[in-house]
């Protein structure tokens, strides 16, 4: 396999959440619970999108409209900021000030959907490129391993194509799919499905993809039809590779909310969490739904608009965190919420944001970081703690994430993905 290198160039704003968290309880079908409303659960330990290894270093991860950015968490926090202070740190990386630079060859624009981390700090993100390649496939997930103490540049990296052809549906390969968002989950089960499956699958990547067909009856998505379709697509990245998951290798989904449509979709934002389960969230209804491995919602909640969803879990404390952002009427609320039985409990809400949120993202302490982007190409992440419900009271502000010697010109800059690993 081969990376393709390019130059920055302008994505629309497409919004990943990362790491992986749920509560136990996942019977029923559609079950919604209003906002705000409250319930208890039993908590199941996963993977939070890094804990890091030896030798890796805690790191937050920006990714704009055509690069991903880099800024050394510890440095952030130590000393804390003073409440609601403004940090301008320098990020991590190339001379140019990005982590990673998206692009593709011989003029080929290419832009990053999404990015996600696993249980080692690795850094998985997936691009889209303007115009299909030779092959036919317009996608491609990139795999670079976590940044280390002793050396924070960006590390080499590696790549293979979204290739859900191939790993899920059959010849011909590569599928015209475009990737609209990546995240890890785990533990996945394993090809012997059961009731109670044996989970082998530690660092799963879920990657949603927005499957459009071209005319071509042999082209198909894992509903194994040439129907538009959204799907998941499944992969095993780890160990500085991706490669194939065993079955199910990808998930049909069902149209969003409590009474289907024709077909589904329009998803927009994916969440991780434990044993093959994914949180979804779509801009055309206000449910957030949760779909297990073989495409059956088990838990739905309903929010006033759809949003970036992120979903993080501390193992060592048994204390999870599930939040989403619902924009409606040019406003933003961000609520974190829980899964009780088959309905989502909402519980906190911090609000409220009159710019738009471009990204959202949890850690394992519950510390919300949200992508806020201003016009004019400002950008901020505001970072609030777990008890925080004003949106004026940040915990601290980093200016910034997005660097680029002129934020306004067009495209203007914007903040598509964040990612950590603590």
């Amino acid at each position: 396999m081969y990376l393709r290198p390019g130059r920055i160039i302008s994505i629309a704003a497409v919004c990943v959440a990362l790491g992986a968290g749920v509560l136990a309880g996942c019977g029923g079908s559609h079950t919604s619970s209003a906002v705000p409303s409250s319930g208890g659960g039993v908590l199941k330990p996963q993977l939070n999108g890094g804990t890091g290894s030896l030798g890796t270093a805690s790191t937050l991860y920006v990714s704009g409209q055509g690069a991903v950015y880099a800024y050394d968490l510890t440095s952030l926090t130590s000393p804390p900021p003073s409440p609601g202070a403004a940090v301008s740190p320098l990020p991590l990386g190339h001379t140019g000030g990005y982590y990673y630079q998206a692009g593709g060859p011989g003029g080929v624009n290419a832009s990053i959907a999404g990015i996600a981390t696993n249980s080692a700090g690795d850094l998985v993100l997936v691009q889209n490129f303007t115009n299909p390649q030779g092959d036919g496939n317009a996608c491609q997930l990139v795999y670079l391993t976590a940044r280390l103490v002793s050396d924070p540049r960006a590390p080499d990296a590696t790549s293979v194509p979204c290739d859900n052809g191939t790993f899920n549906n059959g010849p011909p390969a590569h599928t015209p799919g475009t990737a609209v968002g990546v995240t890890f989950t785990g533990p996945e089960p394993g090809p012997s499905a059961t009731p109670n499956p044996p989970y082998v699958f530690s660092d799963d990547i879920d990657v949603l993809m927005h499957y459009q067909p071209t005319g071509n009856t042999n082209l198909h998505g894992c509903d194994t039809t040439s129907s538009e379709q959204y799907e998941v697509d499944r992969y095993q990245a780890t160990a500085g590779s991706i490669t194939t998951q065993g079955a199910p290798s990808c998930i049909v989904l069902p149209s969003p909310g409590p009474s289907p449509g024709p077909s589904a979709g329009p998803y927009n934002y994916i969440a991780g969490s434990t044993g093959g389960n994914v949180f979804l969230d779509s801009t055309s209804v206000t449910v957030v739904d949760r779909v297990n491995p073989f495409g059956t919602v088990t838990a739905s909640g309903t929010i006033p608009a759809p949003g970036p969803l992120a979903v993080a879990a501390n193992s060592t404390t048994s204390v999870g965190y599930r939040v989403v952002a619902s924009n409606s009427g040019g406003v933003t609320t961000i609520y974190t919420f829980k899964v009780v039985g088959a309905a989502l409990s909402f519980t906190n809400a911090l609000g409220t944001f009159t710019n738009p949120i471009g990204a959202l993202a949890v850690d394992n302490n519950g510390t919300v970081y949200v992508g806020v982007n201003q016009p004019g190409g400002v950008t901020k992440i505001k970072v609030y703690g777990p008890s925080k419900t004003q949106a004026t009271s940040p915990d601290y502000i980093l200016l910034n994430p997005v660097r680029r010697p002129n934020p306004s010109a067009s495209p203007a800059a914007i903040i598509t993905g964040i990612a950590i690993a603590q």
